[in-house]
């Protein structure tokens, strides 16, 4: 591409670059701030977009977040990447226009069900908007950080394109995860629960303990198939620094997370299962021992006698925090569900509900909680191939951590709106999209053999 139409390309970008952060908020110190990083990813973009894609690895944990107001009862809230990823996303696909060298977007197993997901996000929204049942700002920005998600996905289909690029950005996403374990270890202290970084107005450790149990995963798989010592030794002492701030979160969502990712990684690999097995059923022996009182105490609040459930015919005493999510599950499928089955109340439109497959059914209805599946099931497939048909140690190892990774999630949600969250949706995304080059990259191998 000539310098001219790079020139002209960058201007136009940071034109509309400049005129989104003043409607957002004219004359902050703090957009203005984020103005200029989105202008130096910009830049950064227009000369090698790869680097543009590590400034977005950085920024998703380390972003800084400001609120800039409030919105019906939620904070509305904006994080550097929140303009970056637009920023280089717009940046790219410009530059891929005017080149007219590659397709816009490249195909991949996930491009249909996540275009049919956000498609039911937007109708469906649009049809509650229009019955005069939603708050259209609310709805908007609620909707916009889904579509963020996915720019991160698509960006990295499209600009990783070698196994050593992989690799680059693997190690980038693991230095990031080390400055994030550095900044909760200061936050370890009595009476805290320990969060991801620049959480203003309360924690929110259920992030933490998500966005662990993907990198916990994935260093997993790559030490359960490696043979280099220093590398097995390496994902030792990973775990060691994870695994404090991570109890630290005093997030039964993760906790909850956590043992199906550690079973998944036992029961799907191929190396070192004796091993694995071993140790986690000699931790399981001395859990009650090594971990600390203020995380046991966290774990017996969970079936306290504050509150009792019916499951049927059974009782349960549960504490109130616990009691509450499961009749969260009740109302919506016993009532909230079924005044509008088919197409739900739309974003945002059912009120709060702590619980991702809850909260689907709520706004999108029994349509969108089948896509929602679909998707989940992509995924799980996505990942899947990898692992079985991955030529090297390292993908399989990929592969099986990034399933682990996948199943934790899974159950991580189901006490929280896991797939609407930031801090492990950015990282999530990211890490599929890696997990899809690769399967792309294999297949250009085969071809060209």
């Amino acid at each position: 591409m000539s310098a001219s139409i790079k020139t002209l390309i960058l201007a136009i970008v940071l034109l509309i670059t400049v005129f989104l952060a003043y409607l957002i908020t004219a004359g902050s110190p703090e957009v203005l701030l984020t103005l200029l990083v989105v202008i130096v990813a910009v830049m950064l973009t227009v000369i090698d977009a790869r680097i543009g894609l590590f400034f977005i690895v950085f920024s998703m944990l380390l972003s800084p977040e400001f609120v800039l107001g409030y919105v019906s009862d939620r904070r509305l809230s904006l994080r550097f990447e929140d303009l970056i990823v637009p920023a280089v996303f717009f940046t790219y696909f410009a530059i891929i226009a005017v080149n007219k060298q590659t397709a816009l977007i490249k195909r991949t197993p996930l491009n249909v069900p996540i275009l049919i997901y956000l498609s039911a996000c937007f109708l469906f929204t649009g049809r509650a908007i229009l019955s005069g049942g939603i708050n259209h700002i609310k709805a908007f920005f609620y909707i916009l950080k889904y579509v963020e998600f996915f720019m991160i996905y698509f960006l990295t289909v499209n600009i990783v394109r070698t196994k050593s690029e992989v690799r680059k950005y693997l190690w980038a996403g693991l230095v990031t995860c080390l400055i994030v374990l550095a900044y909760a270890y200061t936050q370890i202290s009595p009476g805290t629960r320990v969060s991801a970084p620049f959480q203003p107005e309360g924690s929110e450790p259920a992030s933490l303990g998500g966005y662990l149990i993907i990198v916990l995963g994935v260093v997993t798989g790559l030490t359960a198939y490696s043979r280099n010592k220093t590398v097995i030794a390496g994902g030792a002492v990973f775990w060691a620094l994870c695994i404090t701030p991570f109890l630290h979160t005093y997030s039964r969502a993760s906790y909850l997370g956590i043992i199906p990712m550690i079973v998944s990684l036992i029961i799907l690999t191929r190396r070192k299962k004796i091993w694995m097995a071993g140790a986690f059923v000699i931790l399981l022996i001395l859990l009650p021992v090594i971990l600390p009182q203020s995380v046991l105490d966290r774990i017996n609040e969970t079936f306290s006698p504050q509150k009792q459930s019916e499951f049927g015919r059974w009782r349960v005493n549960l504490d109130e925090s616990t009691a509450a999510r499961v009749e969260t599950y009740q109302w919506v499928f016993s009532k909230r569900l079924p005044e509008k089955p088919l197409f739900g109340w739309g974003i945002t439109g059912a009120g709060f509900i702590d619980g991702q497959y809850a909260m689907v059914a709520a706004e999108l209805g029994l349509t969108g909680l089948v896509i929602f599946i679909w998707l989940l099931i992509r995924i799980f497939k996505t990942g899947w191939k990898l692992f079985r048909a991955g030529p090297d140690d390292w993908e399989k190892g990929i592969g099986l951590g990034y399933l682990a990774g996948v199943v934790g999630l899974f159950f991580h949600g189901i006490t929280t709106s896991t797939f609407s969250i930031v801090r492990v949706m950015e990282p999530f995304w990211f890490l599929t999209g890696l997990v899809v080059c690769l399967e792309l990259i294999n297949m250009q191998e085969e071809i060209s053999a």
